[in-house]
C-alpha cells in the first residue's frame, strides 16, 4: 500500500503507480523494497523510510522512474501510469538502440532492453485492451452497512468461513486506542472482546477461526513497544488474553 493509504489519508491513482512501482522493484530486485520485522514495522517504513537503491546492474534511467514513482508525496510521484507507460516505452526504445553496441561489454544490457520491452508492451497492451472494449453493461453493486456507531469502526477482517466479521472500533482510523470488536454476519450484534485503551491495529482471525490476533503500540504514534495479542472470539476478560 501506498504512504497515505498506510497513513489513512485518502487515495487516487497514484496511490496505484506507488503500488505498481512497489512490484517492480521486488521483480527486478529480488527483495520488497520495504521490509520490517511485523506488518506494523513495514507500514512504517512505507511511511517514513525511503527504499533502497536498486543493483547497479539495472539501468540508470530505469531505477529513477521506479525511484519517481515510489515518492513519499503523491505531488512528487508520477502522476499517472499513462506517464509511467511513456516512459517504459522510451526505455525500450532506448535500449533496443544501444544493446548491440554494449553487449560486449555489458553482458546483461540486451537482457535488461528485453524485459523492459516486455514491460512495455504488456502495460500498452493492456491499456489498448482496456480503451478499446465495449462497455459491458454495468454491473448492479449492492451495498449493505454493516456497522452504525457514533465513532470510527476500521481494520476490518473476515473469519476463513466468511461467517464473521472482527474490527477496531475507536476515535480515529489509525493506531486506534479503541476495542476489538467481533459480530457474527449478516446481522449478528456486535461483541466487544477487549477492553483496554492501548492502540490498536490489524486484527486478524487465527485460521481455526476461534481466535482473533492484533498489534498494539505503546508510547509515540509509530510505537515504541509493540506487542502481538491473542484474544477468543467469544467475550473474555483481559486477564485472559494470551500474549
Amino acid at each position: 500500500m501506498s504512504p497515505e493509504q498506510a497513513s489513512g489519508r485518502p487515495v487516487d491513482a497514484r496511490s496505484d503507480v506507488f503500488s505498481f512501482a512497489v512490484v517492480l522493484y521486488e521483480a527486478l530486485g529480488g527483495r520488497r523494497p520495504f521490509r520490517g520485522s511485523t506488518d506494523l514495522d513495514v507500514m512504517h517504513a512505507i511511511a517514513h523510510q525511503s527504499a533502497d537503491r536498486l543493483p547497479e546492474s539495472i539501468p540508470q534511467p530505469l531505477r529513477d522512474l521506479i525511484e519517481r514513482a515510489l515518492q513519499k508525496d503523491p505531488a512528487h510521484r508520477v502522476q499517472t501510469m499513462r506517464e509511467v507507460v511513456a516512459d517504459l516505452r522510451r526505455l525500450a526504445r532506448q535500449s533496443g538502440a544501444t544493446s548491440m553496441s554494449l553487449q560486449r561489454r555489458q553482458g546483461r544490457t540486451l537482457a535488461w532492453a528485453t524485459a523492459i520491452t516486455l514491460l512495455a508492451l504488456v502495460a500498452v497492451s493492456a491499456a489498448m485492451l482496456m480503451r478499446r472494449s465495449p462497455a459491458a453493461a454495468p454491473v448492479p453493486t449492492q451495498y449493505i452497512q454493516l456497522t452504525n456507531f457514533a465513532d470510527a469502526a476500521t481494520s476490518p477482517a473476515l473469519s476463513p468461513d466468511g461467517r464473521m466479521l472482527t474490527f477496531i472500533r475507536g476515535p480515529i482510523t489509525f493506531f486506534n486506542p479503541g476495542q476489538v470488536y467481533v459480530r457474527r454476519l449478516p446481522d449478528g450484534e456486535p461483541v466487544q472482546l477487549t477492553s483496554e485503551n492501548t492502540k490498536k491495529m490489524g486484527p486478524q482471525f487465527l485460521p481455526d477461526g476461534m481466535r482473533i490476533s492484533y498489534s498494539t503500540a505503546i508510547g509515540a504514534v509509530t510505537g515504541s513497544s509493540m506487542d502481538t495479542w491473542v484474544v477468543s472470539r467469544r467475550p473474555v476478560n483481559t486477564a485472559h488474553l494470551s500474549r
